[in-house]
């Protein structure tokens, strides 16, 4: 078709395509299509159909299409919908009737806002008010409210079409990850706050888990072990860990399992070890977790409560010593009054009084092992503590290195303390040994001992001061100087810093309470390299008390024939006891045990005025001995010389106390003895 027939032709088939236009037949252009009208005809008959044709394919696709589209809505997990603005269903798929219970009827037949639930129902409105404002989109979580009750956590996008007011919405399930997340974080928080080390490592040994516990205990933090090996292994537990990880990676369980591992500054700590092993999604084991507690101090604890075990195990053993060597120093002290007695001369006398001192000292030293072993409080008495001060400088000068120069000051007007004697020697001594330990390659120790008052500038400085007048005693030496990180610890009971073996802890401890238990208080003074300057401040007596003046001395009470049962299993104790009483006018009876006494009781009560037994005895001891005469005269009098029982305290073996019960401490010299027995016999 040429190009004057092409318009011809688009002219007739307007005809056709645009009715109405019929008038333009007679245009002359188109003379030609008159005569060929009927082809023209079913020509524009022919574009009809075409046009028909296509019209009714697109129909059909957009059905397709929409089917597809349905069956998809219908097969969504998620829960779809278009709602309105003012929140009514327009469509919503089957899975709001899976997740929430209910039928469409039901849903349909409500807004969709009414099943949110009522706590999150602001935050919903606040969420998409946007949407009703302006086409956008909004994302956010709720909860729905299920027709059993419960209700399930829902992540939703929205956007909207303002013009056609409409909200399309998916909504998804997130109930159980939910779960998890709050799992997760509980979780995490329980690792925080755990104070147990808690740490993860994988197949490679590298740490994935290093909580805040383990960075306390081990000093290092987790950004600087997280991806590495774990740090606190020394390089002698190398071998033991290499093992351990070896086991504990091929799934081997360990509970309560004990280590000892590196701190990072050094120090050893003592871990209780619990681990359990670690999969992947595939359920392939992939590393272990351990959780980790520091026994460190309880270890300490525990080492402290066996050596004390060991020192109850050496008190007991320190009471019978103690009790054999009183045996062996009383009836040296009972005889040398008789020789008082006997031999007049002067040297003899001094002779005396140097074996007297002797005694006493053994006497004493007896008291000290058993304040040390089994914390026995000795009698408080008025003490002038020059003599003290004098006498510890002589011993240390004796027995101290010759290295070490000990040198004493002590004021000539020293006031005197309400003490105990051996109590007093023992704070010495610990302070002087402590002083010779810290100079191994000698040096100077002072001892000195001045009188000070509460308005003294200095005594006003030290916070645990006591009004009053009171002595300070000072021990200062020359050493190595306690370090400032220490200082605070030295009077802990256990704590020591020499080595194994070489000291117990106690030494200072003790020294503090028995300071604090006669109401003083110590002040330390220290310098690294310099040495160590220990006061010790005890409450004084009164000046204007004075001391008391020496008793004189007394003619020694004698008795007029009274018969005396004396019990005691060392043949020693009875015969110089016998010798002593016969010398003063006393009957005499022996028997070696408890059981003895009771059968010699039993016969001659009515002549028997009073017993002197011994405490501690094979057969029959002295409480069940002293029961049983009990039984057979309940005033019966008895005096109960031991060497376990401080000065001045009764022997009870009832259960209130009775005048006819009386303690004597061995060793007692013939004085004490004598006197003792006419305190008693006179008590009836």
């Amino acid at each position: 078709m040429v190009p004057g027939q092409l318009s011809l032709f688009l002219c007739a088939l307007c005809v056709f395509v645009i009715p109405g236009r019929e008038n333009f037949l007679t245009c002359p252009h188109l003379l030609y299509f008159r005569k060929n009208f009927l082809a023209l005809y079913f020509l524009g008959v022919l574009m009809r159909l075409v046009r028909v044709n296509m019209h009714l394919t697109q129909e059909a696709g957009h059905m397709k299409c929409s089917e597809e589209l349905d069956r998809f809505f219908a097969l969504s997990g998620n829960l779809v919908c278009i709602v309105d603005f003012r929140w009514r269903f327009i469509v919503l798929n089957s899975a709001w009737e899976r997740t929430l219970g209910y039928s469409r009827e039901e849903l349909l037949s409500r807004r969709c806002i009414d099943f949110v639930h009522p706590d999150d129902w602001e935050r919903t409105l606040t969420e998409t008010a946007p949407l009703a404002r302006e086409s956008t989109s909004v994302s956010f979580n709720n909860r729905y409210r299920c027709k059993d009750g419960s209700h399930r956590w829902l992540q939703w996008n929205c956007s909207s079409d303002p013009s056609r007011r409409q909200i399309y919405a998916i909504g998804r399930d997130v109930t159980a990850l939910k779960g998890l997340q709050e799992a997760n974080q509980m979780l995490n928080s329980l690792i925080t706050a755990s104070p147990q080390a808690i740490i993860a490592v994988d197949r490679h040994r590298n740490v994935r888990l290093w909580n805040e516990a383990a960075a306390r205990i081990f000093g290092w933090t987790a950004e600087e072990v997280l991806g590495k090996r774990v740090p606190f292994v020394s390089e002698d537990k190398r071998q033991e860990s290499d093992l351990f990880n070896e086991r504990a990676l091929r799934g081997e369980s360990f509970v309560n399992h004990e280590l000892r591992r590196a701190r990072r500054d050094g120090r050893s700590v003592d871990l209780l070890v619990s681990t359990s092993s670690t999969y992947d999604d595939k359920g392939n084991r992939d590393g272990y977790v351990s959780v980790a507690a520091d026994i460190t101090e309880y270890k300490a604890l525990e080492r402290q409560l066996l050596r004390a075990q060991r020192l109850e195990t050496l008190g007991s053993l320190a009471s019978g010593i103690a009790h054999d060597l009183n045996n062996v120093l009383a009836p040296v002290a009972m005889a040398l009054q008789l020789f008082r007695t006997k031999f007049q001369d002067a040297d003899f006398q001094r002779t005396l009084d140097t074996l007297d001192g002797c005694v006493e000292h053994g006497a004493d030293l007896i008291r000290q092992i058993l304040t040390f072993a089994r914390g026995l409080e000795g009698e408080r008495v008025p003490v002038q503590t020059k003599h003290i001060v004098r006498q510890t400088a002589e011993v240390l000068m004796q027995t101290l290195p010759k290295s070490v120069t000990v040198t004493s000051r002590v004021s000539g007007d020293l006031w005197s303390v309400f003490a105990d004697v051996t109590q007093l020697h023992q704070v010495l001594m610990n302070l002087c040994i402590n002083a010779r330990d810290a100079m191994p390659s000698g040096g100077r120790l002072t001892i000195s001992a001045r009188n000070v008052r509460n308005d003294d500038e200095y005594l006003q400085t030290i916070p645990e001061a006591s009004a009053g007048p009171h002595i300070v005693i000072e021990v200062r030496d020359t050493g190595h100087g306690i370090s400032p990180e220490i200082r605070d610890r030295i009077f802990e009971p256990f704590f020591t810093t020499k080595e194994v073996g070489k000291g117990t802890g106690l030494g200072l401890s003790m020294v503090a309470a028995i300071v604090r238990n006669h109401g003083g208080f110590i002040d330390v003074r220290s310098e690294v390299g310099m040495g160590t300057w220990f006061k010790i401040y005890f409450p004084a007596i009164p000046p204007n008390r004075g001391e008391a003046a020496p008793e004189e001395t007394k003619t020694l009470p004698a008795g007029a024939g009274e018969l005396i049962l004396v019990v005691d299993d060392e043949a020693a104790v009875r015969e110089i006891a016998k010798v002593t009483l016969e010398s003063y006018g006393y009957r005499v009876l022996e028997a070696a045990n408890g059981a003895e006494a009771v059968a010699a009781y039993s016969s001659r009560r009515d002549e028997i005025e009073l017993v002197i037994s011994d405490m501690d005895m094979p057969v029959m001891n002295g409480a069940d001995m002293v029961n049983s005469l009990q039984q057979i005269n309940p005033k019966v009098r008895v005096i109960s010389a031991s060497g376990m029982i401080a000065p001045g305290k009764a022997a009870q073996t009832a259960d209130r106390p009775s005048p006819f019960r009386v303690a004597l401490p061995k060793p007692f010299t013939a004085a004490e003895l004598l006197r003792t027995v006419r305190d008693v016999l006179d008590a009836a």
